[in-house]
């Protein structure tokens, strides 16, 4: 599965303006995907969809099933309703910010009488991922996962910081860093446009293929000039979103490749992609969940099975304990019975025993058919 890059997320946010302004229903956490529920004026319910630390696009549904955590139940107090204020990239560093104000009371002195909250909620999309709610002052409420860091914390009542920012940053290219990390790297041109600047290979790529030059070329020998120009305007480019014929990639710009096919947007592009390996692991938990069951089964048999022998085991070693305690008196009676048996038969050893209330009292039953005696202790 590939990942959602930082430049990805730009174009992203862009197609996401239409969410600002519109009003915030609920909040749902299913399988590691978080969705928000937005209410879009004109039409109708949308869920901007988040798999943790692997990618973000907006939806039209959601998992059936709701089994809240305690975060999803903290947004639903704190932010239902409320509604989307602003929607923006922080950086390059593929963390999204989504300013939300909520009315919280009643205020004289406020323009329109009303007490408004306002929250930030950052939605961290590398590593294993994270969602944040911050306060106005930015200390953070509550969080997905509480974590430290070496440069942060991700704790309640901590203020957010973001993770260290790289030193080159195609949002704005300090010509001097460029040239000095330029100067110092043994990484090709597409390696150093992909790691250094974090654009990925995919942009890296094309930026490489608009430069027209070599993708393992070395970067000294790069126009820094060109460069620049050539990343300015991968940024002020029109989203022109596309995917391919195997679906196994997707392009918010034009790459001019021959297996390109365009779609409605990037976000399309971007719900055609992953919604893929969403079904695949569907598909697979309902195979885990089919063998969990029969596992289930086997081990309730066994169980089963345990628990009889268990069961006979004490019920045996209690015969078997009695029987040892009351060896001697079993020993001769045994011997008795069958010694008037051979010598009396076995009809007058029956009558002597229904005849004498202590050898009744003993012995419960005498069938010499089948050589059974059953002895009460």
């Amino acid at each position: 599965m590939k990942q959602i890059s930082g430049v990805d997320l730009l174009f992203l946010t862009k197609e996401l303006q239409p969410l600002v302004n519109q009003r915030i229903e609920t909040f749902y956490f299913e399988n590691m995907i978080f969705y928000m529920r937005v209410y879009v004026r004109g039409v109708g319910h949308k869920y901007l969809t988040i798999n943790m630390g692997k990618y973000i696009y907006l939806g039209d549904k959601k998992e059936d099933t709701d089994h809240p955590n305690p975060f999803v139940q903290f947004l639903r107090k704190y932010l239902r309703p409320s509604f989307i204020r602003s929607i923006e990239e922080i950086g390059i560093e593929r963390i999204i910010k989504i300013q939300i104000e909520k009315k919280i009371g009643e205020d004289e002195n406020a323009e329109n009488g009303l007490k408004i909250g306002k929250y930030n909620l950052y939605l961290e999309l590398f590593g294993t991922g994270n969602i944040i709610l911050t306060n106005e002052k930015n200390e953070i409420m509550n969080s997905l996962t509480k974590r430290k860091f070496k440069d942060r914390t991700i704790m309640n009542k901590e203020v957010y910081l973001m993770p260290p920012k790289r030193e080159l940053d195609i949002m704005n290219v300090d010509t001097e860093i460029l040239d000095t990390e330029i100067n110092k790297t043994d990484l090709s041109i597409v390696k150093f446009l992909a790691i250094i600047f974090g654009l990925g290979g995919k942009f890296a790529e094309y930026i490489c293929t608009q430069l027209k030059v070599k993708f393992d070329e070395d970067p000294t020998k790069i126009n820094q000039k060109d460069l620049i120009k050539e990343l300015k305007k991968l940024l002020n480019l029109k989203p022109e979103a596309y995917t391919n014929e195997k679906n196994t990639d997707f392009y918010p710009i034009n790459f001019n490749l021959e297996n390109q096919v365009k779609v409605g947007s990037f976000n399309e592009a971007l719900q055609k992609y992953f919604i893929q390996f969403k079904k695949q692991t569907d598909a697979r938990e309902k195979q885990l969940d089919y063998e969990l069951k029969k596992l289930n089964k086997r081990v309730s048999k066994q169980v089963e099975s345990k628990e009889k022998v268990l069961r006979d085991y004490a019920k045996n070693n209690e015969l078997g304990t009695k029987i040892f305690e009351n060896y001697q008196t079993v020993d001769e009676l045994l011997k008795s019975i069958n010694k008037a048996g051979k010598e009396k038969g076995w009809e007058s050893v029956e009558e002597s025993i229904k005849n004498s209330p202590q050898l009744t009292k003993l012995i419960k039953k005498l069938n010499y058919k089948k050589d059974e005696i059953i002895l009460e202790l």
